[in-house]
């Protein structure tokens, strides 16, 4: 019911104060630079909506997540004014929050008393989002290589497999920024890296 969390802003905050932290620059300035970046993104990303919508149409022209998510949120809204059986809170789904929050700090606390122990509290999060379908696969295989490298290998095989790994991760992302900017430059339609 909460659809999807990939816009959220606090991973990425937490990661620039951890680089801050660690690169020895001060933690104000830092914050003064997300507030200003913040404001500068609220604002191109309106702009860049409205302009999409007000130049190609909002309806039937374009394909992608303002169609949906943009209207999403304010259907519900009308719903939850208009609706005459709309009673209030939602019991069910304050129980469903409240289990999820019980049972992360469950998996957390476990995570910490117990070096063995296999489940990682994030993943009960990432795991009810829709995107799971398309990403369970890479996530196992991950999981997988890195299960066997501790079991036969150590930390000793881990530790210099972890640049390979995020080397990865980031040529994926580059790859797919260059082939979108392609298809910006010269008009074509290129492979997406992802659904939309």
């Amino acid at each position: 019911f909460n659809r999807a969390y990939r816009g959220h802003p606090m991973p990425q905050t937490l990661e620039a104060f951890k680089v801050a932290e660690r690169t020895g620059l001060n933690n104000r300035r830092m914050l003064v630079a997300m507030g200003i970046a913040t404001v500068v993104g609220i604002a191109a990303a309106y702009w860049g909506m409205l302009h999409i919508f007000y130049r190609y149409g909002i309806h039937g022209s374009i394909i992608g997540p303002g169609d949906t998510f943009g209207r999403e949120p304010w259907v519900r809204l009308h719903a939850w004014l208009t609706d005459p059986l709309f009673q209030g809170p939602n019991l069910p789904q304050s129980i469903a929050i409240g289990v999820g929050v019980i049972w992360v700090a469950i998996l957390g606390a476990f995570r910490l008393w117990f070096t063995w122990w296999p489940l990682h509290p994030v993943g009960l999060a990432v795991s009810s989002s829709w995107s799971m379908g398309m990403l369970w696969f890479p996530m196992f295989l991950g999981w997988a290589i890195k299960a066997l490298l501790l079991r036969y290998g150590g930390a000793a095989a881990y530790r210099p497999a972890i640049p390979f790994f995020i080397g990865l991760v980031l040529g994926e992302f580059v790859v797919g920024s260059f082939w979108n900017l392609f298809g910006v430059a010269f008009g074509v339609d290129t492979y997406h890296f992802w659904p939309y």
